[in-house]
């Protein structure tokens, strides 16, 4: 018989019964074994230990769930406690991958009964299916969330910037701890998802050495039709360069993020300057979400046919033709959090993809966002040292250089955005602090 209400509270056995499921083996990444690997460290769930203090039917389809540490009540619908089972039967433990299909469920699928039993509540449904879950899977996964979990930390940590926090940008992190301390890796990830970007002190000069070396410890290097890694000297720039860009002269370049005409833009670019003789060259950083924001702020229809019309972009070098198509603002679908810009005047193709009572409305619209991002409060300045690498998050921050003479050594790479995702998120499951 189901019951309508179930209510308890939690004893002294039932917490040190808690305390030893939690000290379960744990692997070199602080991740428990015999559980998914997506599980909380398990001296990270002491200190968050969730009970269930109450259970009750809303209606046929669902239940309503309160946790002792939070004072809202979460609802749940049957079919999907039934379709998140993790059973054996139902769940792959060390693949974290899904066995049953959810065509399998019955839609009118109804729940006999529920039972709350040392940190753990066990649902039986209509079907016959038993399915228990610990009070802390249910508290963390409790759905209607805007976000899913996956950027949840790039967009919650997002600090945003302009010319005025120009002495409080990122401190160096060395070489050397970057290669062999993961915690030190950790840090560097954690400034790019905060801030966008962070430097690598005492680089090596060698390109395989020092940029390769980098992006290595974070994931896969691109390849390109630059190469993996690349570097370009100032004879080349000035005599002409095997491929035809612009970023091979020794012109000054406005702010502007690469890859527009990539369908998947680099996530994450790398810059190094081992030697330039010669004057100028400055680089240049734009927190171009910051601006957006701003943008929406002062003009909301501008910001709304950015975020929504497609613009297309083209990349040729007689070898490769690449075209990018898609909006110069991007959110997150179902939300209002932009999680990428995408903007290069240098490569945009043509316009012949818009209305005509759209064309008035882009030039409008690109000509405030332009502004904004140039106003001299938004741009910071500085010259890279040799011995520094900067890597920029490519799809918040724009980059740009001053024209320059000389002689001038540049050497960098991209890296795809899932790939430092993926390092980011491994390493904040085994480092973070609550």
């Amino acid at each position: 018989m189901f019951l309508q209400r179930i209510t308890r509270t939690q004893t002294s056995k039932e917490v040190l019964n808690s305390f030893k499921k939690s000290l379960l083996p744990v692997n070199n990444d602080g991740v428990q074994t015999g559980r998914s690997r997506f599980r909380t460290p398990w001296a990270q769930r002491i200190r968050s230990l969730v009970t269930i203090t109450s259970v009750e039917k809303i209606s046929d389809e669902g239940v309503k769930i309160r946790f002792d540490n939070h004072a809202q009540e979460h609802k749940f619908s049957n079919i999907w406690l039934r379709d998140h089972c993790r059973c054996s039967e139902c769940y792959f433990k060390e693949t974290t991958q899904r066995r049953s299909e959810t065509h399998s469920i019955p839609l009118d699928l109804k729940m006999t009964d529920v039972r709350v039993d040392n940190d753990q509540v066990k649902f039986s449904f209509s079907d016959g299916h038993v399915t228990s879950f610990d009070a802390d899977w249910l508290f963390e996964n409790q759905y209607g969330k805007k976000l899913y979990e996956a950027f949840t930390f790039e967009s919650e940590k997002r600090k945003f910037w302009d010319k005025g926090q120009e002495n409080d940008m990122v401190p160096d992190i060395s070489f050397g701890e970057v290669i062999s301390n993961k915690e030190a890796l950790y840090e560097l990830l954690k400034n790019i998802a905060i801030y966008g970007h962070a430097f690598v002190s005492d680089t090596p000069s060698d390109v395989h050495k020092g940029v390769a070396e980098i992006g290595k410890a974070i994931g896969l290097l691109r390849a390109t039709p630059y190469g993996t890694v690349w570097s370009i000297r100032g004879e080349e720039q000035l005599e002409g360069a095997d491929y035809k860009d612009s970023s091979y002269w020794d012109i000054s370049l406005p702010g502007h993020t690469d890859g527009t005409y990539n369908i998947d833009a680099p996530g994450l670019q790398f810059f190094n300057i081992p030697s330039h003789v010669g004057l100028g060259g400055e680089s240049l950083l734009v927190d171009a979400i910051h601006c957006a924001h701003i943008l929406r702020q002062k003009n909301k229809e501008a910001f709304e046919f950015l975020s929504t019309t497609s613009i297309p972009s083209l990349y040729y070098d007689g070898d490769n033709i690449f075209k990018g198509y898609g909006p110069v603002i991007k959110l997150y679908p179902g939300t209002d959090t932009i999680y990428q810009v995408r903007i290069n005047d240098l490569d945009r193709d043509t316009l012949s993809c818009l209305e005509y009572e759209d064309v008035k409305m882009f030039y409008r619209s690109i000509h405030l966002f332009t502004e904004i991002l140039r106003h001299e409060s938004n741009e910071v300045w500085f010259k890279l040292r040799h011995d520094q690498t900067m890597i920029t998050d490519n799809w918040r921050v724009l980059h740009g250089r001053k024209q320059f003479t000389g002689v001038r050594y540049l050497q960098g790479g991209y890296l795809n955005r899932e790939d430092y995702l993926s390092k980011l998120n491994v390493l904040h499951m085994k480092y973070r602090k609550k």
